[in-house]
């Protein structure tokens, strides 16, 4: 059977199978209709078809390419503590279907990851896999926002200035891919390779940049500058980096604040503002029964009656409502302290009585993990993620780690580790940047126990 996988280029379908995976579920994320239900049934068959190539690429090799005993060993045990909270779910058929995708999701990054190993040249396309699928569909977002505004574009209210939103829903379901894959196109741009792969690769980083800055998303901001810097500290030695990863930072947080501070200005400003309003109907529980009609008195900043509108303005440093939505989680989450609701509840448990957040979820997938498999859930995925920092972070000294893939994919799990503080993304395998960042932690331990076993450069 491996004389027979061997004759089949599937290092080089692999790739291709990934970058259509990620592009089939950014489709199913959509805000344009026709490409919202093209992607809805896409996505599954896309990640199905990805599942079976990736695992025919690691059975041609020798199963000894794990990322890892103990990253193995957590993964192994939440999926199965997933699959098992169908036993004390509310909702066993949705715990059940999306354990499904979870398992297929982890089983495709461990296949990876048992392939790169045997398959060197493998890890370079994944990172070009990665960073072309964001790019198209940044590319295709800026397009759309061109011929059909009304989908790609936010419109402003009294609150928000227009925000990009590109192929998404909202500005933050396409900007999570995009600030995850940034090191990957940042990576590409730095390291030796032929010059116009570099320079496409710087491309599209600009692009990536361009279209987390017109989106708006803090969230995807700090995962790309922490990602890159990640990338800057491991491939740009012999050279002054503290200076030139400070200007980097400065630059690009600031060309940032200026564009919301610009879009605020000629977005905001020209809509006809009302009073503040602070005065609440009533304090309430985060555990009260849920509301039964869509507007509830009882939401925590609804204005009294008689009182004005509210129109607190989204201010770029500010919680915008999720620190109080988080607040609500953890509340529910005390309720079931140990095991939690099941996993793939959160949206269906998760109640947002806040007058300003907007959100079927609470926003932070360390929150949501706590609500859906309680504690030992929470602590089982907090152990995958410093299960696989410990053993990339110490190679990232190597001299020769700069040309290394290890570096980019190091990167990608700076940024996506900082975004599972404020988005809730990286147990839902039908968010667009979910994919993306368990195959950067599968295929990066991977790349580690590789590197452990040359000499020092």
């Amino acid at each position: 059977m491996r004389e027979a996988l061997q004759r089949l280029p599937l290092a080089s379908i692999t790739p291709v199978a990934f970058a259509s995976t990620v592009v089939a579920v950014s489709f199913g994320s959509s805000s344009v209709p026709d490409l919202h239900r093209l992607g809805r049934d896409l996505r599954w068959v896309a990640l199905a078809v990805l599942l079976v190539v990736s695992t025919a690429l690691a059975l041609r090799s020798p199963l000894r390419g794990l990322p890892g005993r103990a990253l193995s060993a957590f993964a192994c045990a939440f999926v199965l503590l997933a699959l098992v909270s169908a036993a004390w779910s509310p909702y066993a058929h949705t715990t059940i279907g999306r354990w499904g995708t979870l398992a297929a999701a982890f089983g495709t990054a461990g296949a990876l990851a048992v392939a790169v190993r045997h398959e060197p040249a493998l890890g370079r396309r994944l990172l070009w896999a990665i960073a072309g699928a964001a790019g198209l569909i940044a590319a295709a977002g800026v397009l759309l926002a061109v011929v059909a505004p009304r989908y790609a574009i936010q419109n402003a209210d009294i609150t928000t200035p227009a925000r990009l939103r590109g192929l998404g829903e909202n500005p933050n379901t396409v900007s999570l891919l995009l600030g995850v894959a940034s090191p990957a196109a940042g990576w590409l741009a730095l390291t030796p390779g032929r010059r116009r792969c570099r320079l496409l690769a710087a491309a599209i980083l600009v692009l990536l940049a361009g279209s987390i800055i017109a989106s708006e998303s803090r969230g995807a901001l700090v995962a790309s500058v922490a990602g890159l810097a990640v990338v800057a500290v491991v491939a740009l030695r012999g050279i002054r980096l503290p200076a030139v990863l400070l200007i980097a930072v400065v630059g690009y947080v600031g060309l940032a604040f200026a564009f919301h501070r610009a879009n605020w200005h000629y977005g905001i400003a020209k809509q006809t503002a009302t009073p503040h309003a602070t005065q609440t109907v009533s304090q309430f529980s985060f555990l009260d029964p849920a509301p039964t009609s869509p507007v509830d008195p009882n939401e925590l900043g609804r204005p009294a009656p008689g009182a004005s509108q509210a129109s607190v303005p989204r201010s770029y440093f500010g919680s915008g409502g999720r620190a109080l939505a988080w607040q609500g989680a953890l509340d529910q989450a005390l309720q079931r302290p140990l095991l939690g609701y099941g996993f793939g509840t959160e949206n269906r448990v998760f109640v947002d009585r806040v007058y300003f957040f907007e959100g079927s979820v609470p926003e932070s997938t360390l929150i949501g993990t706590t609500l859906q498999l309680g504690l030992v859930g929470l602590a089982l995925l907090v152990s995958m993620f410093a299960a696989a920092a410990l053993r990339i972070a110490p190679l990232l000294r190597r001299s020769q780690m700069g040309c290394q893939p290890l570096g980019a994919f190091a990167g990608i799990i700076a940024g996506g580790i900082a975004l599972t503080v404020v988005q809730s993304y990286a147990t839902s395998v039908g968010n667009v940047g979910m994919l993306t960042f368990w195959t950067a932690i599968f295929v990066g331990g991977a790349l580690a126990a590789s590197a452990r076993e040359r000499p020092d450069g």
